[in-house]
């Protein structure tokens, strides 16, 4: 039995013992409900975890009101659910109300009302309402240096958050000192082989890929490759995304060789992501058009994203 469905086996018998006990809406009852709900997110399963959150929320909000720790805590995790769903007005809406909610109850520097001011800027900048995120996102980022230290995770998450936003917003001077704090700290603190550690690496990557930097891009590429292929295996999604990525830099340096051997490792196993076929990305790898090799590449990512 897998992790998930060994919590969902715990938490749905401790629920139906709570319910044959008639305590139903007793506290222990609903927080089994709201791990339950928390297993089910993670599984992907979200309508119903959006179920049990907002069962266990009215459940909650009758008992100890609408300003309650545990309940702003729930209520958040919905607002998670919404923001996977990309149901994006909506979770900005909840993580708005938790906000101000929290700066009230916890006061503003307290982790709690830190991490959902955190979410609320990553929500704004998938809404495109990049002024309120960078604010949000740069208010979240100082006050966790102060209270806890650049080490924290949670001080480190705030860094990679301001580090994406820049990024998508193609200030990418602004980036790259970010990602590189972030990277330097995780390497000391974690371990290269920590996967927040590789995820790092390889955004790095990328960001440097796009400024042209591509003796520093590759150095970062080819270690998370080999990081990914210790920690994760050949098959893993992530190496193969990794093998794209190294292609395109290489590519760019007219190492075009390798950038068809890194292609055809990755299509071998069965991988196919249509960033493949971007604009930008056959531009780059003009030189390999018209190659037997190549082609047929390309023809078997069209065939399996037509799959999909």
């Amino acid at each position: 039995m897998g992790r998930h469905a060994e919590a969902e086996s715990t938490y749905s018998l401790a629920i139906d013992t709570w319910q044959q006990l008639g305590l139903a809406d007793g506290r222990h009852s609903l927080d089994a409900t709201s791990r339950l709900a928390n297993v089910y997110r993670k599984q992907g399963r979200y309508a119903q975890a959006e179920s049990l959150y907002s069962y266990t929320v009215a459940a909650l909000r009758r008992l100890d009101g609408d300003d309650d720790i545990t309940v702003l805590s729930i209520r958040s995790n919905l607002a998670a659910c919404y923001l996977l769903q990309r149901r994006y007005d909506e979770a900005a809406a909840v993580y708005e109300d938790v906000v101000q909610r929290q700066r009230r109850v916890q006061g503003d520097d307290s982790p709690q009302t830190l991490r959902a001011i955190s979410c609320l800027g990553d929500v704004y900048r998938d809404l495109d309402r990049f002024d309120e995120a960078a604010a949000l996102l740069a208010e979240a980022r100082e006050a966790r240096k102060r209270v806890l230290g650049t080490d924290h995770p949670d001080y480190i998450a705030s860094v990679e958050s301001l580090a994406a936003f820049y990024f998508e917003r193609d200030e990418d001077t602004k980036a790259i000192p970010l990602f590189e704090e972030v990277l330097a700290t995780r390497r000391r603190v974690l371990g290269n082989e920590h996967p927040s550690t590789i995820i790092t690496m390889y955004n790095l990557a990328a960001v440097q890929t796009e400024l042209g930097n591509h003796e520093a891009a590759e150095s970062l590429a080819k270690e998370t490759l080999q990081l990914r292929l210790q920690t994760a295996g050949d098959e893993h999604p992530y190496t193969q995304q990794t093998r794209y990525l190294v292609a395109i830099i290489v590519a760019r340096r007219g190492a075009h060789d390798e950038a068809l051997d890194q292609l055809q490792i990755a299509v071998d196993h069965g991988f196919a992501h249509p960033y493949l076929l971007s604009e930008t990305t056959q531009e780059t790898l003009a030189p390999l058009q018209g190659r037997p090799e190549f082609e047929a590449i390309l023809a078997t990512v069209r065939a399996r994203l037509e799959e999909k």
